[in-house]
């Protein structure tokens, strides 16, 4: 209660500015408030489209990976390989394989992603095609299968068209080994067309929640363009045919194409401002980008500027109010007499607790609001979280902290066939198999007690009624405030990759079996062959022994040439030996000290040095994994080749190594005739030789061995020379740990 008598109140002037500083502050905290909302809006909006480009990119890599897996598995497949064999021997003839081959080629797992299936022979002619609407592939496919003929290696052609978008689409091509005499030969090819409308475009196009602008678009870099793969939301005909120039920046494909990652504003192919995350997809030169119109995400702002707005106008209304209301009383304080002073006291507490309840019913206002927003916030994630999971291509499955599942999303329901009601719960261990029932409820109790994250395997059977081999990964879920709330987790269908590791393992056993075999028969074969050329070799020798008088001086000779054949044999026969048995050694790589194995290699080669006078030097060479008695016979064949080949001068021979990255690279470097260029590749083929035996003895198997030394420590070696300046030749020994083996 005032205690003096009322003095004058502020000056009007002063009440206006007092009146535009409330004004000004509260525009200044509405626009605060819808910029905050703004870049929350916006941020929110980037981390899904980051969220939904890294789940294409892993989901477009993964469909690519599983056609190169499929084709690399047809590769040497035995059924397929057969009958394409026997039918194409037949010369088309025989029906029977024909319907087999047709069978095969036309079989739902082609039909599913493949438009036609075709055959070839090895001369690269279409023999055969599973659609017989489509007898003719398009003129990119013979180069392709006879280059896939020549490297007998599964190749994979990008999207191609052939002049109308409707026919874009990729290939694979498979080239059919068949194993005879221990080699692999290309009996045929298979083609495969892929068409991207069945599968990879709807994957591409899908999108997760309800948007009239978002889309997901497939680009490559070509040449000094960016070339769209894909049907576009906004222009159905740009698949192979929509390109723009690298120097349009401000596009995201464009930015994509040129290696950029990440988040990103700019205009799309439309000239519209977008937001977009960029990824590449690995191994492939594809860029994947996912967009939605800035105008989309900025629409419901409009809603709250109204609001904002309307708020502002009533403050800044309320405060105009005040401001009239205490101008007024102060100009009645001002010119009211003292018998009114209490009457003054008394409006101006009422006036005070009018100012409080105007602020308390502000607050309460404020509070209401943050609270539908954030109920609003909370509902729009369930549903969005549900929605991804339902589309979501993996099986999907959430558990409470009572270890009761309570969500199964409808991937999960479309494998088994049942409905939500009767998984919820324990209801989902119905369709386990009771050969893992036990231990799958082992995994699942112990570490819902443990609190840690799981994975195990177990097999579900599907709709079909077959258990199919799943791997789960579930981890705990935490409350904001760190409250255990359950689990969450994520199946994947894993049936096909446990096939093919079984398969590998029968595969690896089946050639270690034959490795086996070829080296008992390697020992065989040469203890039986040379035992017949001693028999000769000693009975001809003793002829020349006993009728030495007897016999003229072409008899000699005729001897002479028999020893000489007999003896060749032989050492044709040990150096086969040799040469067959470096493929079957698959002994531990020991830590192998390249000077001690080059100085025994020296003492081997001790009176031929001293013979040619040669002089040979040496760097300091690193101790390396590999076989000791491998690497030294390889050494020891260098370096008697540099000898034998000399020029007329005494050999300069000099043996070094270097690193380069993950290899050691070795060197012996001579002074002698030179090798012609034509003969880098040759010398290194069996029984390839530059000279005749007269002129230079030798079976020429020494670098054919030499060469099989370095592929099977998983290096390789090669020449290089002048005629008439001498030749280095070089070979790598990869860096690895001494534990390992030669496969």
């Amino acid at each position: 209660m005032p205690n003096s008598w009322p003095k004058p109140g502020l000056l009007p002037w002063k009440l206006a500015a007092i009146f535009l500083l409330l004004a000004v502050g509260i525009g200044a905290a509405g626009y605060g408030y819808l910029q905050n909302q703004r870049e929350h809006a916006i941020q929110e909006k980037h981390n899904e489209l980051a969220a939904i480009a890294t789940l294409k990119a892993r989901q477009i890599a993964a469909w690519r990976e599983e056609r190169v897996a499929e084709a690399e598995s047809i590769l040497t497949t035995s059924f397929i390989v057969s009958h394409a064999q026997r039918w194409l021997q037949s010369a088309g003839k025989d029906q029977a394989e024909r319907q087999a081959l047709l069978a095969w080629m036309a079989a739902p797992r082609h039909s599913r992603h493949y438009r036609c299936v075709f055959l070839f022979d090895p001369a690269g002619e279409m023999r055969l095609a599973s659609n017989s609407d489509k007898p003719a592939p398009c003129q990119h496919t013979q180069p392709s299968v006879l280059e896939a003929l020549r490297t007998q290696r599964v190749l994979f052609l990008d999207f191609h068209a052939t002049g109308v978008p409707e026919e874009a689409h990729l290939s694979l091509f498979v080239p059919l080994l068949a194993q005879a005499n221990g080699q692999k030969t290309a009996i045929g090819a298979l083609a495969f067309e892929i068409d991207p409308h069945q599968f990879l475009y709807p994957l591409i196009q899908s999108w997760p929640t309800p948007s009239p602008t978002a889309e997901t678009v497939l680009v490559r870099r070509d040449g000094e363009d960016v070339l769209y793969l894909n049907e576009l939301r906004h222009n159905k005909a740009a698949a192979m045919t929509l390109r723009h120039p690298l120097s349009e920046t401000t596009q995201p494909a464009v930015r994509a194409a040129l290696g950029e990652e990440g988040l990103v504003e700019g205009k799309d192919y439309r000239n519209v401002e977008v937001l977009a995350a960029l990824r590449k997809i690995p191994n492939s030169p594809w860029f994947l980008v996912t967009k939605i119109d800035r105008a989309e995400v900025e629409a419901p702002l409009r809603e709250r500027l109204v609001m904002v707005a309307s708020v502002s106008a009533m403050l800044i209304g309320l405060t105009a109010f005040a401001v009239m209301l205490l101008w007024r009383q102060q100009q009645m304080r001002f010119n009211l007499a003292r018998h009114e002073f209490e009457e003054e006291a008394l409006h101006q507490a009422n006036t005070e607790l009018e100012s409080r309840v105007a602020r308390r019913t502000r607050d309460l206002q404020a509070e209401i609001a943050q609270h539908r927003l954030t109920e609003s916030a909370l509902t729009e994630s369930e549903a969005r979280f549900r929605m991804m999971a339902d589309s979501a291509p993996v099986l999907i499955w959430l558990a409470g902290s009572d270890k009761l599942c309570n969500y199964f999303n409808k991937t999960w329901l479309d494998f088994t066939g049942r409905t939500l009601e009767q998984e919820l719960g324990n209801g989902w261990m119905e369709g386990v198999h009771p050969d893992d029932l036990q231990r799958c409820s082992d995994v699942y109790a112990s570490s819902f007690d443990a609190r840690r994250p799981f994975q195990m395997e177990y097999r579900l059977k599907r709709h079909d009624g077959e258990y199919r081999w799943l791997i789960d990964h579930g981890v705990p879920r935490l409350l904001a405030d760190g409250e255990f709330a359950g689990y969450i987790g994520s199946c994947f269908d894993i049936t096909e990759s446990r096939l093919a590791h079984d398969n590998l393992a029968r595969q690896a056993e089946d050639l270690t079996r034959s490795n086996a075999d070829l080296e008992q028969f390697a020992f065989i074969a040469s203890h039986d062959l040379q035992e017949p050329l001693r028999m000769v070799a000693s009975y001809v020798q003793l002829l020349a022994r006993r009728y030495h008088d007897k016999l003229d001086q072409g008899a000699q000779d005729f001897i002479d040439f028999a020893v000489e054949g007999v003896t060749r044999m032989q050492r044709l026969i040990n150096d086969l030996l040799t040469y067959s048995l470096v493929g079957t050694d698959t002994g531990d790589l020991g830590a192998t000290d390249c000077n001690q194995v080059l100085a025994e290699v020296l003492a081997n080669l001790r009176p031929l040095i001293e013979e040619s006078q040669a002089h040979i030097s040496q760097d300091l060479l690193p101790t390396i994994p590999a076989i000791a008695s491998q690497v030294g016979q390889m050494l020891q064949n260098l370096i008697g080749n540099a000898i034998k080949f000399r020029a007329a001068r005494p050999p300069e021979i000099h043996v070094g190594a270097r690193r380069d990255g993950e290899y050691w690279v070795f060197s012996v470097r001579d002074n002698g005739i030179g090798i012609e260029p034509d003969y880098f590749d040759k010398i290194f083929m069996i029984f390839k030789r530059l000279h005749s035996r007269e002129k230079y003895a030798g079976t020429g198997i020494g670098l054919a061995i030499c060469k099989r030394i370095a592929e099977r420590h998983h290096g390789r070696i090669w020449v290089e020379s002048e005629l008439g300046k001498g030749s280095t030749f070089y070979f790598t020994i990869p860096i690895m740990e001494p534990e390992e083996k030669i496969a």
